[in-house]
């Protein structure tokens, strides 16, 4: 069986679990599951009560949405690249006679 939890089990344990570092250590774990795991924070962070955990999951959601929103820049940029190195390309009609 895999230690690693599911989305699911990790938002459970940040809600409900008596441990404060366990909750800190889940939301992390939501955090690096990017957008898949943005629902599940926004679920911790209305339901819980305590402001440690609050800052941490509003934290965790902003680096969450910077981790996708970074990935979809470094697939933009791969694009635009490819673009350019085609255009830096000759083509046939670009030759001299």
């Amino acid at each position: 069986m895999s230690t690693d939890k599911t989305i699911s089990q990790l938002k459970e344990a940040a809600k409900w679990s008596r441990d404060q570092e366990e909750k800190k250590t889940a939301i992390k774990e939501l955090s690096a599951r990017g957008e898949n795991g943005l629902t599940a924070l926004e679920e911790v962070l209305n339901v819980t009560v305590y402001d440690e955990i609050k800052t941490a999951c509003i934290e965790a959601i902003k680096a969450a949405k910077d981790k996708d929103s970074g990935a979809d820049v470094t697939r933009s940029n791969k694009k635009n690249q490819e673009k350019d190195e085609e255009k830096g390309r000759d083509s046939l009609a670009d030759l001299p006679p």
